[in-house]
């Protein structure tokens, strides 16, 4: 396994160490799964697809000292096993949470005569890549008057998203790849709910909402402490639905559809759990590790998974000795 440690402020300014551990397993055919001879870097920064402000992300901070369950992952492609089909039913399960999204090949809308529009299929389907740019969102800013301007809070990199006044001619605009099954696109000024399986960027909503008030009170009373109102969901960063209400015990099963080479994946996640054990003067005690994010990459057939644990050292990390990682 990758560790790494962090000494950081808790939200009342107690001095506390993050121990973070992540280990990385290949995913055999059959479902077994077998250490990687590649482990998986510990991630002190987010990693963005591109300019963090005009792109999704792939890999969010693992600097976090806690979350509120486990944060389940699908980065990948959808995969159409037969050819010429319009779309492929992506489903991504672990545990207790399920996902499903319909992927359909490039599309693109055609004004008609009288001024409605409809969907023209371009290309079937072959493999599209699930990211957050080929579901529904974007901005637009096609009107003169910036007050008019408009945001898909919820997905700003994604395509198909008009203002209420907006100067963008639909006639061979794409739509976008990745649409909820219960609530399909059918008039271009639609604006359903973004459907993904990658991390959501901390700005995005409903994820910043969760992030606190940064006001003046704060500034003279509180920083650099979190503010009052500030919600551990905000270190949630799995897609809408596929964070666990309580932490994985690491024993679950994981079903994907549509998006593996080798068709339905079903495997279970390894069940290790990791012991770490913290010395300093005087004694050990065990740390507590909770698993609370669990990354699957289809494409490069490995499974993540990532425990974190928060020790209180304030005012004694000189009496710190060590700390043992067992598995």
């Amino acid at each position: 396994m990758a560790a790494a440690t962090y000494f950081l402020m808790d939200r009342d300014g107690a001095e506390v160490m993050l121990l973070v551990l992540k280990g990385t397993w290949r995913i055999e055919r059959g479902g077994a799964l077998s250490i990687a001879e590649e482990q998986m870097p510990v991630i002190s920064e987010p990693v963005y697809r591109g300019e963090p402000s005009k792109s999704s992300l792939i890999i969010d901070t693992d600097a976090v000292l806690e979350k509120t369950g486990t944060d389940c992952v699908l980065i990948g492609h959808a995969r159409a096993l037969k050819p010429h089909l319009a779309h492929v039913d992506v489903t991504f399960g672990i545990g207790p949470v399920k996902k499903q999204a319909r992927v359909f090949g490039d599309r693109r809308w055609k004004k008609g005569i009288l001024g409605g529009a409809s969907i023209i299929k371009i290309r079937p389907i072959e493999e599209i890549p699930l990211v957050w740019e080929n579901a529904f969102g974007g901005i637009d800013a096609s009107y003169e008057d910036s007050s008019k301007h408009e945001v898909c809070q919820e997905n700003p990199v994604g395509r198909g998203f008009i203002a209420a006044k907006s100067k963008i001619d639909i006639d061979g605009q794409l739509l976008p790849n990745i649409e909820d099954p219960a609530n399909l696109i059918n008039k271009p000024k639609q604006r359903p709910i973004p459907v993904g399986f990658g991390m959501v960027a901390p700005y995005w909503q409903p994820r910043v909402s969760y992030a606190g008030t940064y006001d003046e009170q704060w500034r003279k009373y509180i920083s650099p402490l979190l503010p009052e109102d500030f919600d551990i969901c905000f270190n949630s960063c799995a897609a809408h639905g596929l964070t666990t209400p309580s932490h994985l015990k690491g024993t679950e099963r994981v079903m994907i559809e549509g998006a593996s080479k080798y068709g339905r994946l079903l495997f279970d996640l390894p069940g290790v759990a990791p012991r770490v054990i913290v010395r300093r003067w005087g004694d050990e005690a065990d740390l507590p590790m909770q698993l609370d994010t669990v990354v699957v990459e289809p494409d490069n057939e490995r499974v993540m998974l990532t425990w974190r644990g928060v020790w209180n050292v304030h005012g004694k990390v000189h009496q710190l000795i060590s700390v043992r990682v067992e598995t």
